[in-house]
């Protein structure tokens, strides 16, 4: 914690600290902030007892400071200030983020992408004003603001848009140590010392509600309420928790809402790994892998999983699988690093065929098979929107995969340098001709659906899938139940984890594999590293695609 934020609420020695900020030091604070409108948000900036900020940026267009009441809150309370908005030709304020805008100002070329600009913005009960240079200097914006628009001002976050990145500069002071051999330095030094256990004290408050609330998640003014802090110390309260974040002993599963964190040891006596708690597109989930054990064992760890987590809305099963080739149909034939979604089609509603048994007949095969269909048909009407729409290369869906799934590469790449799509030259496809099993070429798109085939880069597939040790390794067994069924792509048997599901009246599930072969996804190992990142990089773009979590 910054000294000169703790002297700065000892309200009984004003005066000592009016002496020593002369001799205070310059602290720098710089912030980047990505191409997208995503505010971050500064405790080392408190806000709370200031009227006035100063600050140096550089970035191309599109400036944004939120001044708000509640930390992550911006849509209300919260006067939001851009700087060089409509390609760095207008500034405005607004009254709430991407709110009405209140006073507007032609300010072109204000911003520069080469070099750092300076401005201050002042604020009172009665009006806000912006300026350029030093304080005081260059006034392009001021709004008088009405009564019943009037707020504290308690947080600071800053953001760019899509246009550019921006780095931002703050200056601080952080105050001297007290000299305590004055009777004034004495007085400031105790009142440090007790104010320092005061905020020791409320840490463990929070996190002792934190962990009587779990599994469920509070927001910061809850926190604030609870742990009898005031609104005015509430970024000081968000760099408590930060600091409990970075200990690992909370986790905020989106900006403002925060949980208890916990490694959750589920079935020990399976040796099974820990559950992981985290977020993936600002969704609180829970991570499991469940390790290959016997069908009893499984149901008991995702029965503890599910008993634990009581508010689980949804499950994806997420993972490898094989291909069920299609030899003259393009648009139907899955190839290696493509991902298979188990989606019916809404006439049968069959997502999930396990082949129990074979009985051999006089000129055919006859399977024994248990069927899964969707209760919640919620899921699958997201999951046909993704798939109506994502085929189109220039759709939020496509692009929203490509990048996490070359994200995901590029980090990968850079502790493991081998780690890449293999080679499509390794992706050889046989069927059986004339009783013969030979190689085939694989299909080509049709001359008017080329442009929405991906070459050389992961296709979505949807329909049914299956499993069963009968057929899973046996080509022809494989592809007569595929025929039948309509199954896309066979795995390794997860018809036990359904059951499961099935007997806690889980209605909601998805399923996800990624190819890494022509059978179970159990055979080849060279693409299976690839396959398991595709199928996780689709989960987390249909994850983002979702309606907004709340």
């Amino acid at each position: 914690m910054r000294k000169w934020e703790i002297l700065d609420d000892v309200s009984s020695d004003e005066e000592f600290i009016e002496e020593v900020i002369e001799d205070a030091i310059d602290n720098y604070i710089t912030v980047l902030t990505p191409n997208k409108y995503d505010y971050q948000y500064l405790p080392e900036v408190p806000v709370s007892n200031k009227r006035m900020l100063t600050f140096c940026v550089r970035a191309q267009a599109d400036a944004h400071i939120a001044l708000s009441s509640v930390y992550a809150v911006t849509d209300i309370d919260t006067y939001e200030i851009v700087i060089g908005a409509a390609g760095n030709t207008k500034s405005f304020i607004r009254d709430g983020g991407e709110g009405p805008i209140a006073e507007e100002a032609i300010t072109v070329k204000i911003l520069d992408g080469l070099h750092f600009k300076p401005f201050w913005i002042r604020w009172s009960r009665r009006y806000i004003e912006v300026g350029e240079g030093q304080s005081g200097d260059k006034i392009f914006l001021r709004w008088f603001i009405p009564r019943k628009k009037d707020h504290s001002v308690n947080c600071l976050g800053v953001s760019t848009g899509p246009g550019s990145h921006g780095e931002w500069e703050f200056v601080e002071k952080i105050a001297p140590e007290p000299d305590v051999s004055s009777a004034k330095g004495k007085s400031a030094k105790k009142a440090k010392i007790k104010l320092a256990l005061l905020w020791e004290a409320k840490r463990r408050i929070m996190r002792e509600l934190l962990e009587k609330e779990y599994p469920k998640s509070l927001n910061t003014m809850d926190l604030l309420r609870m742990s009898k802090t005031k609104v005015h110390d509430m970024m000081r309260a968000v760099s408590v928790l930060r600091n409990l974040l970075k200990m690992g002993q909370v986790l905020e599963i989106r900006k403002g809402v925060w949980m208890a964190s916990h490694v959750i040891k589920i079935g020990q006596t399976h040796n099974c790994s820990s559950c992981t708690l985290g977020r993936i597109a600002g969704r609180p989930v829970v991570h499991i892998k469940l390790p290959k054990l016997n069908k009893s064992a499984k149901k008991e760890i995702l029965s503890d999983i599910l008993a634990h987590f009581r508010s689980v809305q949804q499950l994806y099963i997420v993972g490898v699988g094989g291909g069920v080739p299609n030899y003259t149909d393009c648009d139907r034939h899955v190839r290696l690093g493509d991902v298979v979604i188990a989606l019916s089609d809404q006439s049968s509603g069959l997502v999930y065929v396990h082949c129990n048994k074979i009985d051999k007949r006089a000129s055919f095969y006859q399977f024994r098979t248990s069927r899964w269909t969707m209760k919640d048909d919620t899921l699958q009407g997201q999951l046909r929107r993704v798939r109506d729409l994502g085929e189109n290369p220039s759709s939020i869906f496509r692009k929203t995969f490509d990048k996490s799934l070359e994200e995901a590469l590029n980090r990968l790449k850079s502790e493991f340098p081998e780690f890449n799509r293999p080679s499509s030259r390794t992706d050889k496809l046989h069927g059986w001709i004339n009783g013969e099993f030979i190689p085939i070429e694989h299909p080509k798109p049709r001359t008017s659906r080329q442009h929405l085939y991906f070459e050389n880069r992961s296709n979505f597939r949807y329909g049914p899938l299956g499993s069963g040790k009968y057929v899973s390794k046996n080509d022809k067994l494989r592809m007569d139940l595929a025929r039948q069924t309509g199954i896309m792509a066979f795995d390794d048997n997860c018809s036990d984890i359904l059951e499961t599901l099935a007997a806690l009246d889980l209605k909601s599930f998805g399923i996800v594999r990624g190819i890494c072969d022509y059978f179970d996804g159990s055979v080849s190992r060279l693409w299976l590293p690839y396959a398991a990142l595709a199928a996780a990089s689709y989960i987390k773009m249909f994850l983002e695609m979702l309606p907004k979590y709340r």
